[in-house]
């Protein structure tokens, strides 16, 4: 997310365009044809990988620093495992996602974003606000689509947004079957326009990034701003 891994992964790129103009001015340009030694056959040239610019530039920065929303059992597992495959130390913490983007939009005010990975259901408003960095293709892209139950990629791929998915949370709708019994109640989302549940929904506020607001931001994009309001 930081803007300084991207200078350092800009002049490492730099750095290898400057090498090679150097050995393309090596070659005495005042040497006749007779003097000049048999040209060897071009070769390719290769291209630096994006990705392991990113590693030596973390390797050069010391640690990665890991911001979450909430506590999840897997992430020292996960953090432990970045640790020993690439020998960076983590450093993890948890805040709320209002109070994180509060602190992001400080920090990026004064050109000194402290976080570098951040997981929350926020990713998507962070990301189309311009706080994140598109990653470039990564090692595990290349793995087969089956090893996934779902595409984490697939909003990187289609340039939605820079979200990588870490994990599937799924939303549902409980219905009180003693207040609303069952042939008589809500068969779907769609149902809940219907005037005769006004005053009896209760759901998040869909004030921020909140479970409410993501269902509500679905559904208004599926059924329309007319369903929206009725609701």
């Amino acid at each position: 997310m930081r803007k300084r891994n991207v200078h350092r992964w800009l002049a490492v790129t730099l750095v290898s365009l400057t090498l090679l103009l150097i050995i393309g001015c090596g070659s005495d340009p005042t040497a006749t044809p007779t003097q000049r030694a048999p040209e060897a056959a071009p070769t390719a040239t290769p291209t630096p990988d994006p990705w392991q610019a990113i590693e030596a530039a973390a390797k050069a920065e010391g640690s990665v620093i890991f911001v979450a929303s909430s506590e999840n059992v897997g992430w020292e597992e996960i953090l432990k495992g970045f640790e020993s495959k690439y020998g960076i130390k983590t450093s993890f913490s948890v805040i709320r996602t209002g109070d994180f983007a509060a602190r992001i939009e400080a920090e990026f005010g004064a050109n000194n974003v402290s976080t570098d990975v951040y997981s929350s259901g926020g990713g998507a408003q962070l990301s189309k606000a311009g706080f994140t960095q598109r990653v470039p293709q990564m090692p595990m892209m290349d793995e087969p689509d089956s090893s996934w139950i779902y595409d984490p990629f697939i909003d990187w791929k289609s340039d939605k947004t820079d979200v990588i998915f870490a994990d599937m949370s799924p939303n549902y709708m409980l219905v009180n079957n003693e207040l609303c019994p069952v042939g008589s109640c809500v068969e779907s989302y769609k149902d809940l326009s219907d005037p005769k549940w006004k005053g009896e929904l209760l759901m998040v506020e869909p004030i921020g990034v909140t479970t409410g607001s993501f269902i509500m931001g679905f559904l208004h994009e599926e059924y329309g701003e007319e369903w929206s309001r009725a609701v």
